[in-house]
């Protein structure tokens, strides 16, 4: 069974261990804990299995926000490579846009790098749809190999949520 929840100070820790990614983990809960962002964390029989963030500031690409100054972004979604396949993604995906009704907010924006095709699939078949907004992130961030730095293309997806009736 999958479990969606906050992020909480004993979970930074737990999450250094098995998803190794920097001070990710730290900066993601310290943005929840200004009231900036929610970072949500999937857990599988008392494990960590992927995580996500819903910024309430906004898209990140200031262009991108300017574009759609009403929609919140869904970022750094994760799952650990042997977890995939499980439905973890859609898991926090969809405990995102529950998240974002509550506050009132009907649009959700997600950037998918250019060059990966198969979280494009995953957020299609939850109904974005490519915006026709593109933008470009600059990052480092390290895993089991070291650290990395990246540049990502990518295309903003964005999702009307419809409010659920009655």
């Amino acid at each position: 069974m999958i479990e969606i929840r906050e992020c909480g100070p004993e979970d930074v820790a737990r999450l250094d261990a098995v998803m190794p990614a920097g001070d990710a983990h730290a900066h993601h809960y310290a943005a929840q804990q200004r009231g900036e962002a929610t970072y949500l964390v999937a857990w599988v029989d008392g494990e960590p299995a992927g995580s996500g963030v819903i910024s309430w500031t906004g898209c990140h690409d200031g262009s991108v926000r300017r574009a759609m100054p009403d929609a919140v972004e869904i970022h750094n979604l994760g799952v650990r490579p042997e977890q995939r396949g499980r439905g973890i993604g859609t898991s926090i995906v969809a405990a995102a846009e529950r998240l974002a009704l509550a506050r009132g907010v009907t649009r959700v924006a997600i950037g998918v790098s250019d060059d990966n095709s198969a979280a494009a699939r995953l957020y299609e078949r939850l109904g974005y749809h490519d915006s026709g907004l593109r933008s470009t992130a600059e990052y480092t961030y390290t895993d089991a190999t070291g650290t990395h730095h990246a540049v990502e293309r990518n295309i903003l997806l964005v999702k009307t949520l419809r409010r659920p009736v009655g």
